[in-house]
């Protein structure tokens, strides 16, 4: 049920030691989002026994098209300061299968080798992982990453939870209804840090079903007793 989504790679040997390292931990499903290099025999090469999944792998121009159908979506960084990650809390990767279910279709996210994920890629995440690493030289080669991230995965899939979580396009939902109360009230100067701070809050909850129906229920009264009067 993991997918892995690489944006914008640049070589055609990493591309194929991912295929490998996927390959290793029993993953099929490989996306390309606006790949800056062609898939070329080097590619294939570097791939081994695992070119089936490069043969497979689908590309697309751009990054929803990749994740639009996954319960969750997990971006990775190696430099946790970039971006002044203060309202997104940002995991280790052991930390992260006691947020995963069994159930959830996920999208794993790996940034290109030059710049890795921009801040409008992550913010497009549910969640937010980093590799430990020393601090001199905190960003790893592609494939390694994809590795590390797998092999935690992998090895802790025991402890994957069976509880339900909500679907992600009901939170997106909730999310655009409590967009809708923050727009409505001209006493909130900075709307697009409180959405965006609740949008982290939710990721990181994990809600259930039903805990996002009741949710609905009060946030949709307060949306219509607020929206409602204008």
């Amino acid at each position: 049920m993991i997918r892995i989504v690489l944006v914008e790679p640049q070589y055609p040997v990493n591309i194929g030691s991912v295929c490998r390292v996927m390959s290793n931990f029993g993953l099929k499903e490989l996306y390309m989002v606006a790949p800056k290099t062609d898939i070329s025999e080097e590619a294939f090469m570097y791939a081994k026994h695992a070119q089936p999944i490069l043969e497979k792998a689908k590309i697309v121009k751009k990054l929803e098209n990749a994740i639009s159908d996954c319960d969750l979506v997990i971006g990775t960084t190696g430099i946790t300061e970039r971006f002044n990650y203060s309202l997104k809390k940002c995991l280790i990767p052991r930390d992260l299968p006691s947020s995963i279910s069994k159930h959830d279709k996920i999208a794993l996210l790996f940034g290109n080798e030059g710049n890795g994920l921009t801040l409008k890629q992550i913010n497009a995440c549910d969640m937010l992982v980093s590799i430990p690493t020393d601090k001199k030289y905190p960003v790893l080669n592609l494939s390694h990453a994809v590795a590390i991230m797998l092999y935690e995965l992998f090895n802790s899939k025991k402890v994957f939870t069976h509880y339900k979580f909500a679907k992600r396009k009901n939170l997106k939902f909730l999310l655009g209804m409590f967009s809708q109360i923050i727009d409505s009230l001209p006493e909130i100067r900075d709307k697009k840090k409180v959405q965006k701070s609740f949008q982290n809050l939710i990721g990181r909850a994990r809600l259930s079903e039903e805990e996002l129906q009741a949710l609905f229920v009060a946030i949709g009264g307060i949306r219509k007793r607020l929206v409602g009067k204008k």
